[in-house]
């Protein structure tokens, strides 16, 4: 017999990396949603964190496909994403260590991208943070001195 889905309470999801966070739930910041959660921006935002691309700056975005290559996570990939703190390099090397993963992927802007859960629809299993009591902790902080440490209701 299959499981009733509607039986569950509750869905965790851990987060291991700072970048998931902005994903997953870093939308819900945008204008129209939580503002206590210090997530993405509103349009000016977003271009003030844009990273250089080929021939063009590139900013975050929402994703309309559900599953991208994942960036490297080596050491020397890491550093080139963060950049040196407090200068106009930091966090603007998302894209070129995109690029440099093997295989390349077919699109390096989607390393900028970020999902959107929408509101619960008739076509929908999954219900927005936006409109449902939560809590998110984490404790990585995005840019050097702004950390995402909290619990929201």
């Amino acid at each position: 017999m299959p499981a009733d889905i509607r039986r569950i309470e509750h869905i965790v999801i851990v987060l291991m990396e700072n970048r998931s966070f902005d994903h997953v739930l870093g939308y819900l910041s945008r204008p129209g949603g939580r503002p206590e959660v210090d997530g993405i921006g509103d349009d000016a935002w977003r271009a003030a964190h844009a990273n250089p691309g080929a021939g063009a700056s590139l900013a975050p975005f929402a994703l309309n496909i559900e599953v991208i290559p994942d960036p490297p996570h080596e050491r020397d990939t890491i550093a080139m994403q963060i950049g040196t703190a407090g200068t106009p390099d930091t966090m603007r090397g998302f894209v070129q260590s995109y690029a440099s993963r093997q295989p390349p992927p077919d699109d390096v802007s989607l390393v900028m991208g970020y999902y959107i859960i929408w509101p619960r629809t008739s076509r929908s299993r999954i219900s927005s943070p936006r409109s449902t009591p939560f809590a998110i902790a984490g404790s990585q902080p995005y840019r050097p001195g702004r950390s995402r440490i909290g619990s929201w209701r």
